[in-house]
């Protein structure tokens, strides 16, 4: 749990999916924690990457990513919301946060889904992010986030959606909440396709080639023609994870499972 959420963001998911089976231990879930282990001892040399912050600018910004597997589970079908947040200085980009975790209901449809992880991303991970930066900087930042489900985002902007008309309380007030959220200038609401959402890979399982993929993105950002909408000019997302020994950075995972072992 402690590396998932300090150092090696990839493994979220599967942390907090067998952790789902502390109080009801299996064989199979002796395996998941076996492959857990297995990777992260394969993969120590990765690097969770911070430059020197330089000159702040007029770039300053949080650029995050939401995203949901709706009704994932099988057992329950209930969805997994996940999200991550990068603070980006215009030079420099730093992932700050991420999160992956089962919803306490399930819902009839993505778009449903994709409103329970914007909202969690909206009320618990960006605020503690903001807490942050704003010590950092001194002041308010501007704000994207970046979503893959067109629904989702227009009911959003709408603050109202007619196909969902069948919502629930709890969800309709999302979407009203979210709308006002999303009203002010300095707070953006971007329809990102779902191959560019970086927090993909808080919200399932994946074969190898897709996992790969997928860590690839969390490590770039999305570079596509929708870095317009979050920039206000096009530019670079967040760059934040390298593979590699880099001097004067954060220490390898090698570092960090022996100093483990000695504990």
């Amino acid at each position: 749990m402690w590396l998932a959420r300090t150092v090696k963001p990839e493994i979220a998911y599967s942390v907090a999916y067998v952790s789902r089976f502390v109080d009801k231990w299996s064989k199979a879930a002796s395996a998941i924690l076996d492959r857990i282990v297995r990777y992260v001892h394969g993969s120590q040399d990765s690097v969770l990457e911070y430059g020197s912050a330089g000159r702040l600018g007029d770039q300053v910004r949080i650029v995050a990513f939401s995203d949901s597997d709706h009704a994932g589970c099988p057992a329950t079908r209930r969805s997994t919301s996940g999200g991550c947040v990068y603070f980006s200085n215009g030079e420099e980009n730093y992932l700050v946060d991420w999160f992956s975790k089962a919803q306490r209901a399930s819902v009839l449809s993505t778009a449903e889904a994709e409103l329970t992880a914007l909202g969690r991303i909206m009320r618990t991970t960006i605020p503690n992010a903001e807490v942050v930066i704003r010590g950092l900087v001194g002041t308010r930042v501007p704000l994207a986030v970046c979503c893959d489900s067109e629904a989702a985002v227009k009911a959003v902007r709408r603050g109202y959606s007619a196909k969902m008309a069948s919502l629930g309380k709890t969800h309709g007030v999302t979407v009203a909440t979210l709308s006002d959220a999303f009203d002010g200038e300095d707070s953006n609401l971007v329809s990102v396709p779902g191959i560019s959402n970086c927090a993909d890979i808080f919200t399932k399982p994946m074969e190898r080639v897709a996992f790969t993929r997928a860590i690839a993105n969390l490590r770039k950002g999305a570079s596509n023609d929708r870095e317009r909408d979050v920039h206000g000019a096009r530019g670079k997302l967040p760059v934040p994870l390298v593979d590699g020994r880099a001097e004067g950075r954060v220490r390898t995972y090698r570092d960090v499972v022996t100093g483990i072992q000695r504990v």
